[in-house]
């Protein structure tokens, strides 16, 4: 908030601290009964307390000065009984007009502005009685009197004294107009009430959770409001209207401390965004950060998207391009970047666009969550280095993209992103399956899985994430995949022997799409594959270099291609001819 707005704050709240205590003194002096004062100051306190707090929090929002003004007209009955007749008269007339800016709260809030058609007609009808209502008892009552019998609480002195500003003495005119009026406001006050639940009804998650707090007291005023002007109107027993009053006045004082309860909530949310940030360290998966992210915000809706320097747009965690929602949609988007790079996107409920500050900590956290994914891969990527490579018997995957050179000449400088793109995907994939990275060169990737990971997980994975993900210019980026079994020495270089070698030779053999295990690598994960996988046997081939023959089998699911062209290896057959 600037200094404008911070002076125009405490001024509007030292005026609203003055009308309280003013009108407190002239209830006083005029005989209202001590316990009828201090309950219209707490309803006047609590929506005045409020105001400054949410125009403190939102300086942008309408909700608070509202909020500040529905407290400076709560106490304008109060100055019915002042010792000026001019005041006197005019609170006389515009008794009634917080009934005309509640209803104007319940439907606009947390925005402060009036969206829907039906909202806005509903307005023009309270604002119509208002317009009515005011001049006739402005003009047309000779006297403000002693005893104020149209009330709605439990207020009921009067100045007893001459209205300056009466025109004519019209009492039956007076009293039709005040009948009539009375029984509209009570169609006008179920009519805002309809479209309150309305509200409720078709509202979002995070929007019902801030509307819920608020709105709850407010149709609860509504509703005894409502038997409070029929009380009147058709001249039910006296106490009982001094009953309702009180009712009316506890259920009024619910919708401040209802919006305390709503900005208490999103204090909440703030160490929810730390809990958050505590368990980042426990997510492996985009989709679980992106689950409790939404659980941080509340909003089942959310999704995430990651910024890809080779497609130049966002895509969500299964590599498609994510859907920028448009104004007016309902959902809305907050860009994640770090030093004016972008980073990712979080399309949420447009209604927590009024919480900047929340939204700014979950994306840190989400931030802190790609900064801490990519720290993770660079750290596996020089797991060698560091020797923390699996010992004892590994799984070696090994990949290399198909026909790169053409994706060379057809992308040009982009090639490169695209390059460094799928290397992070497999990477991220890898370390997903309690892999770990060897190398990564030009286009191949090396990696080695210990006995409890699952090496076939992570291929069918890498080969769904590739063929989903929207590459740039709609380039297709497809790799061949080898796995092989066996348990290579280690050496402060790394792996050696011939098992690193098989694994080449396996992967190098098949073509873009296509996994490929040896017979090792079968007779370990056969009995452990997916339900909707099968192994084909393709037959014993010549590894170039090695010596023996290696039985080679064909991964297959569903939903991947199963038909490719003959392994680019010698069989014994042609090996004679």
């Amino acid at each position: 908030m600037d200094v404008k707005g911070t002076w125009a704050l405490w001024l509007g709240a030292a005026i609203g601290l003055a009308v309280a205590i003013e009108a407190g003194l002239v209830a006083l002096r005029a005989g209202v009964p001590g316990v009828a004062i201090v309950q219209t100051e707490i309803v006047g306190l609590a929506y005045l307390a409020a105001g400054a707090i949410a125009w403190r929090r939102r300086p942008h929002n309408r909700t608070g000065p509202l909020l500040l003004a529905i407290g400076y007209v709560w106490y304008i009955p109060d100055f019915q009984a002042s010792s000026v007749p001019a005041v006197a008269a005019l609170a006389f007339a515009t008794r009634r007009l917080v009934n005309s800016l509640t209803p104007y709260l319940m439907l606009t809030f947390p925005s402060g502005r009036l969206g829907l058609r039906s909202h806005r007609l509903a307005m023009v009808l309270v604002i119509a009685l208002a317009a009515i209502q005011i001049p006739t008892r402005l003009l047309l009552v000779d006297r403000i009197p002693a005893v104020l019998e149209h009330v709605d609480r439990v207020t009921t002195v009067g100045c007893d004294c001459v209205n300056p500003f009466a025109l004519a003495s019209a009492p039956a005119v007076f009293a039709g107009v005040e009948r009539w009026t009375g029984f509209l406001a009570v169609g006008t006050a179920l009519l805002v009430m309809a479209l309150v639940i309305l509200r409720l009804t078709n509202a979002t998650a995070p929007m019902r959770r801030v509307l819920w707090p608020v709105l709850f007291g407010a149709i609860v005023g509504l509703v005894i409001f409502a038997f409070n002007v029929l009380s009147f109107t058709l001249a039910i027993n006296a106490s009982l209207t001094g009953v309702l009053g009180w009712v009316l006045s506890v259920a009024r004082a619910s919708v401040p401390i209802g919006f305390l309860v709503g900005l208490l909530r999103m204090r909440m949310d703030k160490t929810a965004v730390a809990t958050l940030v505590v368990g980042l360290h426990d997510e492996r998966k985009r989709g679980s950060l992106e689950r409790s992210i939404a659980d941080t915000l509340h909003d089942p809706s959310v999704k995430l998207g990651y910024w890809s320097p080779a497609s130049r747009t966002y895509l969500d965690a299964t590599g498609q391009v994510l859907a920028i929602p448009q104004p007016g949609s309902g959902s809305s988007v907050t860009f994640v970047e770090r030093a004016d790079e972008p980073i990712g996107a979080i399309i949420h409920d447009a209604v927590l666009d009024d919480d900047k500050a929340l939204l700014d900590a979950v994306s840190a956290a989400f931030a802190l969550a790609v900064d801490r994914d990519r720290l993770a891969a660079t750290v596996h990527a020089q797991a060698s280095t560091a020797r923390q490579l699996p010992e004892g018997p590994v799984t070696f995957l090994y990949s290399d993209v198909e026909g790169s050179t053409l994706l060379l000449d057809r992308l040009g400088d982009r090639y490169a992103d695209v390059l460094a793109e799928q290397r992070r995907l497999l990477r991220a994939i890898v370390r997903e399956y309690g892999g770990f990275e060897i190398d990564s060169r030009a286009d191949e990737f090396f990696g080695a899985f210990p006995e409890v990971a699952d090496p076939v997980g992570a291929a069918l994975k890498i080969q769904r994430r590739l063929r989903d993900h929207a590459w740039p210019d709609g380039a297709i980026v497809r790799v061949r995949i080898g796995l092989h079994h066996g348990q290579p020495q280690m050496t402060d270089e790394g792996y050696v022997g011939l098992d690193v070698h098989r694994a080449t030779r396996i992967g190098s053999a098949g073509h873009g799409g296509q996994i490929l295990l040896s017979e090792t690598t079968r007779q370990r994960i056969e009995p452990r594959l997916p339900s909707d996988a099968a192994l084909h046997r393709l037959g014993e081939f010549i590894l170039k270099g090695l010596p023996g023959l290696e039985s080679i089998s064909q991964l297959t699911v569903p939903d991947l291609p199963s038909a490719f062209p003959p392994l680019r290896l010698e069989t014994p057959a042609r090996a004679s001819d």
